[in-house]
């Protein structure tokens, strides 16, 4: 901001002086909830706290108040906090709609041990810690903040309890958020992308996504006279895609088919060649798949991105069933849209029967009436999995639950994938200046410049999400997986109780509180708070089962 606004925003100062607020005051208040450029310190003190698994990442935060009216630098380190610890100041962000979000996440200048923050004048500076137990041996850790500024000395508990119970290296819901590192596409450029890759993988996202180059469609001079093809397809970007990213669970074509229209080497859908080609191109798909040692559905194919009308749905299920017609291990994913409408839904269920993965949006599907769930309910009785994504804007704008939470619905509704669009589509070139937006709102969950990628809190709520979808898949491996037999009854009847009627009634108060809303604003009273209090509940069975499995009666 310019000197005037400065100046503006430092009156803010007497006000909280007024108030009877000291020069510095140190507080702590939930790390989801909204923060304003106008923050009033909470006398109610409270005080990080950061309970987790060894292996994973969980965060917490402190908050520096400045009621004076000059800048005001401080200095602050860590003693006792153990793990690996990444320390970020929160900064204030303009947007394109002229409102102000505290989202970004940006490197505390760090030197000898020692890290150094500036407080403006009337402001809240709030740092955040995230926590990596990587290597972490369990136990209560009691550790302290040290702050070091002009008006005194202060030493603030941080404490990390780590339990012994071990977060898996590879969480099992399959996630995304439509990267497209492979093209460099949304924001992803040469000089960013290796740690773009390495940022996503630390947010465990493990389905990478590509665009249509990477189809390797021959030209139409490789097809014979009856649609069968005569060259193999150039399989060299796709082989580029598995060195840059080894370890992902699934690689994800979208090939933008757009209409009737749309043709596949030149044939169009009503060319007698067509089923053919496409067929021939799906073996010789499926061959290379297997040649590379991946597993079925690894490799992924989406034809038509939300299909909204019965002709769409034609079209879809005329280029997944001829694909389907010569590839099994490769598999065919869509984004089905407004069964509700018209005559959709008969002409939906032709075409997705031959779909391998159906991924509504969740915002959709909590809406569909009971008939509709059902014929859902009955590809997937055929073998078809049931994904979940969501792609609304301006998401930095929205509640972080909107990303914490949609993990806990796909375990509701036993769907194995969750995505958001998207990782870096902000529709302008500078994110710290929105106002040059030439696209609209911006949807990224990271700021992105040629250079620099910072996170933000959705972008932690995100990785938090996905943790807590573990948690609770991990109760249900007591439950299900014959651990139950040798734990008290009375935890393995609790655990079956949350995992039910108790994870229905959470999400009933969440869709209570937010008007059955995934998408809206930010609220003081985040459901975010919700998912950590059950999150804990869930963690204190985990080491209960755990106990009881290594030391039955």
């Amino acid at each position: 901001y310019d000197p005037q606004q400065r100046d503006v925003i430092a009156a803010h100062s007497l006000l909280l002086r007024a108030q009877g607020f000291e020069p510095l005051t140190i507080w702590h208040k939930d790390r989801y909830a909204p923060l304003s450029v106008f923050e009033v310190p909470d006398r109610q003190q409270t005080l990080p706290v950061v309970r987790m698994m060894q292996n994973e990442y969980r965060a917490d935060v402190l908050n520096l108040t400045n009621a004076t009216d000059e800048e005001m630098v401080v200095h602050f380190s860590l003693v006792g906090v153990p793990g690996k610890v990444d320390v970020r100041q929160v900064e204030y962000v303009d947007t394109r709609e002229l409102t102000v979000t505290a989202t970004a996440l940006r490197e505390v200048r760090k030197e000898e041990g020692i890290h150094e923050t500036t407080i403006p004048a009337g402001m809240t500076r709030q740092i955040w810690f995230t926590v990596h137990s990587e290597g972490v041996a369990p136990g209560r850790y009691d550790g302290n903040v040290v702050v070091q500024s002009p008006h005194g000395e202060f030493s603030v508990p941080l404490v990390v309890d780590v339990a012994g119970v071990r977060f898996p290296d590879k969480p099992r819901l399959k996630a995304g958020v439509w990267d497209y590192a492979i093209n460099h596409g949304y924001g992803i450029s040469p000089q960013n992308r290796e740690y773009a890759l390495r940022d996503l993988r630390e947010h465990f996202i493990n389905v990478a996504f590509g665009n249509r180059s990477l189809m390797g469609v021959p030209p139409a001079s490789a097809f014979d006279s009856s649609g069968r093809m005569l060259q193999q397809p150039d399989f060299s970007t796709f082989d580029e895609w598995l060195t840059l990213w080894p370890d992902a669970e699934v690689y994800h074509i979208f090939c933008a088919v757009k209409d009737k229209n749309s043709s596949f080497a030149g044939l169009k859908t009503d060319d007698p060649r067509f089923k053919t080609a496409i067929s021939s191109w799906a073996q010789a798909w499926d061959e290379h798949a297997k040649s590379k040692g991946l597993r079925a559905g690894q490799v992924q194919i989406h034809f038509i991105d939300e299909p909204k009308s019965q002709e769409e749905y034609q079209v879809l299920e005329q280029w997944a069933e001829a694909f389907k017609a010569g590839a099994e291990h490769v598999h065919v994913f869509n984004t089905p849209e407004d069964l509700h409408k018209d005559d959709n839904l008969k002409h939906a269920i032709s075409a997705l029967r031959h779909v391998d993965v159906l991924c509504p949006t969740l915002k959709r599907y909590r809406s569909y009436e009971p008939s509709i769930i059902k014929a859902l309910d009955g590809l997937r009785s055929s073998g078809s999995e049931l994904w979940l994504y969501m792609c609304y804007g301006p998401s930095r704008h929205y509640d972080p639950s909107y990303y914490r939470l949609q993990p806990w619905y796909c375990f509701n509704y036993g769907a194995t994938g969750s995505f958001f669009w998207s990782y870096g589509d902000q529709r302008c070139v500078n994110p710290w200046n929105e106002y040059d937006a030439y696209g609209g709102h911006s949807f990224a969950v990271v700021y992105l410049t040629k250079d620099e990628i910072t996170p933000t809190k959705h972008w932690e709520a995100l990785r938090e999400g996905i943790e807590d979808y573990e948690y609770l898949a991990m109760l249900r491996d007591v439950v299900d997986g014959g651990v139950a037999d040798r734990i008290d009854p009375n935890l393995a009847s609790d655990a079956k109780r949350l995992l039910t009627r108790g994870l229905r009634d959470i999400v009933a108060k969440v869709n209570a509180r937010t008007n059955n809303k995934s998408d809206v604003v930010w609220m003081q009273d985040t459901p975010c708070i919700d998912a950590d209090r059950v999150r804990l509940l869930v963690l204190d069975m985990l080491i209960a089962a755990n106990k009881n499995a290594q030391h039955p009666n």
